[in-house]
C-alpha cells in the first residue's frame, strides 16, 4: 500500500471542514515533520495541532504538551505549560500523556512538587491499558531505581510521541 500524502492532505482538509479535530491533528502532523517529501512548516502544523488540542483531541493535547517541554518549533520551553496539555491529555485516558504526566510528578517537573504517589497513580493507570513500559517503570521504582536519563521527549518523524525515560 502506497502513501498518497498528497490525498491525505486532501481528505484531511475535507473532514476539517466539518470540523474534525483528528483530521485537523493529522494534517498539522503532515504539516509538522515534512512527511513523505511534503514540504514542512513548523509553524502551520503548529497552529493546527493547538487548535486540534483546544477542540480537546487528546493526542494533539499530548503532542502539545512534549512540544511546550522541549520548546520546539519556536516556542519557548515550558514546562508548566506542557504539564497543562499532560494533564488534559491524561484524564482522557490517552497512555502516553499518563505516562507523561506520571515523569513529571515523579521528578518535580512543570511546576510540580515531587509526588511520588500520584506519579505510582498515573504510571499505574497507564500500565493498567497494557502498556509494557509502564509495568518495567513501576518495576523499577519499587525496586528503589530512580535515575534520571533525560529531559527531553522525543518525538519522531511518522510515530507517536514516547514518554519521558525515569
Amino acid at each position: 500500500l502506497e502513501k498518497d500524502v498528497q490525498k491525505a492532505v486532501e481528505l484531511f482538509k475535507e473532514s476539517m471542514a466539518q470540523d474534525s479535530e483528528v483530521a485537523r491533528y493529522m494534517l498539522g502532523r503532515i504539516y509538522y515533520f515534512g512527511e513523505n517529501g511534503f514540504k514542512q512548516d513548523q509553524a502551520k502544523g503548529l497552529e493546527l495541532i493547538r487548535q486540534s488540542a483546544l477542540q480537546g483531541y487528546s493526542q494533539a493535547q499530548d503532542t502539545l504538551g512534549i512540544i511546550h517541554f522541549n520548546g520546539e518549533a519556536g516556542q519557548k520551553k515550558d514546562e508548566s505549560e506542557a504539564m497543562k496539555w499532560f494533564a488534559k491529555s491524561a484524564e482522557q485516558g490517552l497512555v502516553t500523556a499518563q505516562m507523561h504526566l506520571s515523569m513529571m510528578y515523579y521528578h518535580g517537573r512543570g511546576g510540580l512538587d515531587v509526588d511520588k504517589e500520584k506519579a505510582v497513580e498515573w504510571m499505574t493507570k497507564a500500565a493498567e491499558q497494557g502498556t509494557e513500559e509502564a509495568w518495567e517503570i513501576l518495576g523499577a521504582w519499587s525496586e528503589g531505581e530512580s535515575k534520571s536519563r533525560t529531559v527531553t521527549i522525543p518525538m519522531k518523524k511518522g510515530e507517536g510521541p514516547l514518554p519521558i525515560n525515569p
